[in-house]
């Protein structure tokens, strides 16, 4: 069988490196001293994680890549609300929350390559 190890360390690498920052603001938080948003922050990296080598798209090759980033995304969503809402209380700043449609491009992953499947490459 072709061996697409270059592939599999991107979808590792891409997705797991883009939860890294929940990892780093969770030690914040509990560094801080807020132990419940640092250790709900760690609670999502760990479920991140699991999600980026659980749904690993060799794993469902006859499954649309969105669907196997969503619960990604879903994480990431939830620790971007966690962080701002919880920890840093935004409403209650000047913060524009108008400035969190910046975040769009983030997206750009399932709306290129969303339709696609594992198993077209081979």
């Amino acid at each position: 069988m072709f061996e697409r190890r270059g592939e599999q360390i991107a979808w590792i690498a891409g997705i797991g490196g883009g939860m890294v920052w929940i990892f780093f603001l969770s030690m914040f938080w509990v560094y801080a001293g807020n132990d419940a948003v640092g250790l709900l922050g760690l609670f999502l990296f760990l479920l991140g994680i699991f999600f980026v080598f659980f749904l690993a798209p060799w794993r469902f090759p006859n499954t649309r890549y969105f669907i196997l980033l969503l619960p990604s995304y879903a994480v990431i969503a939830a620790a971007l609300f966690l962080f701002a809402f919880w920890g840093w209380n935004i409403l209650e700043t000047e913060f524009p929350v108008w400035a969190f449609w910046l975040l769009t491009p983030m997206l750009l992953p399932i709306i290129l390559l969303g339709g696609r499947k594992w198993k077209q490459n081979n």
